[in-house]
C-alpha cells in the first residue's frame, strides 16, 4: 500500500469516526465545504479544509443559537426561562459554554484535518 493511500485511508476513517459521534459538525462543515466549492471553480486544498473548519464550528454554533432564540420565541417572547437556566449557576453556566465552545472548535479542526487529508490524497 502506497503512502497516497494510507493517508486516504487514515482520512476517511478519521471522517468516518467523527460523523458517528459528531454528524452535526460534520454535516454543516461538509454543506459549507460544498456552498464554497460551487462558487470558486478552483478551491485550493487548504481552501477546503479553511471551509470545513469555518463551517464545523459556525454551523452547530448558529444551530444552538436558533434553538435558543426559537425557546424564547415560543415562551410568548419571555426570556424568563433562558435567564433562569443561564442565571441558576452563573460559574457552571460560564464553563458550560466555554467546554461547549471548546468542544465545537476541537471537532471542527479535527474536520478540517480529515478533509485536509483526504484532499490532498486525492489532488496527487
Amino acid at each position: 500500500m502506497s503512502r497516497t493511500n494510507i493517508e486516504l485511508l487514515l482520512g476517511v476513517a478519521l471522517l468516518a469516526a467523527l460523523a458517528s459521534k459528531t454528524p452535526l459538525c460534520v454535516f454543516c462543515g461538509l454543506v459549507w465545504l460544498w456552498s464554497v466549492s460551487r462558487r470558486h471553480a478552483a478551491l485550493p486544498v487548504e481552501g477546503a479544509a479553511r471551509a470545513a473548519l469555518a463551517g464545523g464550528f459556525l454551523g452547530p454554533l448558529s444551530f444552538f443559537a436558533l434553538a435558543a432564540a426559537a425557546l424564547v420565541a415560543f415562551n410568548g417572547g419571555d426570556l424568563k426561562p433562558l435567564a433562569d437556566m443561564a442565571l441558576a449557576d452563573s460559574k457552571a453556566t460560564s464553563l458550560g459554554v466555554f467546554v461547549f465552545g471548546l468542544t465545537l472548535l476541537i471537532q471542527a479542526v479535527l474536520l478540517a484535518i480529515s478533509v485536509l487529508t483526504v484532499a490532498r490524497s486525492l489532488s496527487r
